[in-house]
């Protein structure tokens, strides 16, 4: 009888050795102003029910939204922000049913990527894993780190900019680059009452190109800069355009939006390229608006003199 259970007891020791329970993701690659899905991975041995971890993202990465895959068509998927841009996630069944399968994506984490996000190589890690065995309890696994590349293409964007009431504003047109690039095309649209007043080139490219614009339609603008000789722009980051902006006396104060769309790259060697729709925040104030009552009055001066004898003081 005892030859008999060592014999079962030898049979089954490497099953249990090779019962084994992962979570893990992936490395992944994206652009600053993307939305990209992270794909949480389960390979497991055992049984598994339930599941809860924590994923930590760096800092401009936030979660939007969370769905399981297939493997988990019965269960729920829940998470909270905490401090530090960590979510604590958690799935589970009302029904106690099991995942599916043994290998795969569990969960699809939709995270968006700030559009001032620097590019660089970042960690996204799940720690606190903890997994919900059928019949078995808790079983805990190591922490989990992958690697996020933000990288930058071919990429006009623009500034915040802040502007009074009357007052002219310089927009900055910005170009990050991998490629090389010898000309651009793009619409610009300006909320009502702002108006083109000037546009000039930059060191990258004023002895070699020339900037032209149009306005099409109310408020909308298309661009072309274009060099006669094909040259290219000079560098991979840093303003190619200015424009200069007149903000009616009409004008509310308050935010607003311009955008960049229709984007093309004129690429060296490769040809034409389609780049990324991008959209700023121009902030319209009354200048001299010391007490915030969105108007200029002579409250404004008596607040100014008492700041000034304030500060004196």
């Amino acid at each position: 009888m005892r030859k008999i259970y060592f014999s079962i007891l030898m049979t089954l020791l490497p099953m249990l050795a090779m019962a084994e329970n992962v979570l893990s993701v992936e490395n992944q690659s994206t652009q600053p102003g993307k939305r990209f899905i992270l794909p949480i991975n389960l390979d497991n041995t055992d049984v598994i029910r339930a599941m809860g971890f924590t994923l930590i993202l760096p800092e401009g990465i936030t979660v939007e939204d969370a769905d399981m895959t297939r493997r988990g068509s019965k269960h729920q998927v829940v998470y909270k922000e905490q401090e530090g841009n960590s979510y604590k996630f958690a799935s589970v069944s009302m029904g106690n049913d099991i995942y599916t399968g043994h290998s795969g994506d569990i969960i699809n984490v939709v995270l968006n990527v700030d559009k001032n996000m620097a590019k660089g190589i970042y960690d996204i890690q799940l720690q606190e894993i903890e997994l919900s065995v059928f019949d078995s309890g808790l079983y805990t696994t190591a922490d989990v780190t992958a690697q996020l590349n933000i990288d930058v293409e071919n990429r006009l964007q623009m500034p915040d900019i802040v502007a009074g009431v009357g007052f002219l504003v310089t927009l900055p047109i910005n170009l990050d680059n991998v490629d090389v690039i010898r000309a651009t095309g793009f619409d610009l649209e300006l909320p009502e009452g702002v108006t083109i007043e000037n546009v000039d080139l930059t060191m990258r490219n004023q002895k070699t190109h020339s900037i032209s614009y149009n306005e099409f339609a109310p408020g909308q603008f298309k661009f072309a800069i274009v060099s006669m000789n094909n040259k290219n722009f000079k560098n991979n980051e840093g303003a190619i355009a200015t424009i200069t902006l007149k903000i009616a006396d009409s004008v509310l104060p308050k935010d607003y939006e311009i955008n960049l769309t229709n984007v093309e790259f004129s690429v060296t060697g490769i040809g034409l390229k389609m780049g990324d729709d991008y959209t700023s925040k121009l902030t319209v104030q009354i200048i001299g608006d010391i007490d915030g009552d969105g108007q200029f009055t002579v409250n404004d001066i008596t607040a100014l003199i008492a700041l000034y004898l304030s500060k004196a003081n």
